[in-house]
């Protein structure tokens, strides 16, 4: 199984990529995968846990994720 991620902000800094595409062995959720690319770059793992994370554009809390799917890692924002 085959998704695609797209990284945004502090995460996309650290780690030089906005996107690449993962090959998942078996069928996972977002939770999961968020651990899986914390192990990758533990440099940023602290912004992989506070990270929102969205699949095909919508935001989710945790989700079995399909073939092609697209997820995206969203810090949060303040400033004011």
């Amino acid at each position: 199984m085959k998704v695609i991620v797209f990284y945004f902000a502090a995460i996309k800094d650290i780690i030089g990529i906005d996107s690449e595409s993962i090959d998942l062995k078996e069928s996972t959720d977002t939770d999961c995968l968020k651990m899986l690319l914390s192990e990758k770059y533990p440099s940023a793992r602290r912004y992989f846990e506070n990270s929102r994370v969205a699949v095909n554009y919508e935001y989710c809390e945790n989700k079995v994720l399909k073939n092609n799917d697209e997820v995206a890692f969203i810090l949060p924002v303040s400033g004011g």
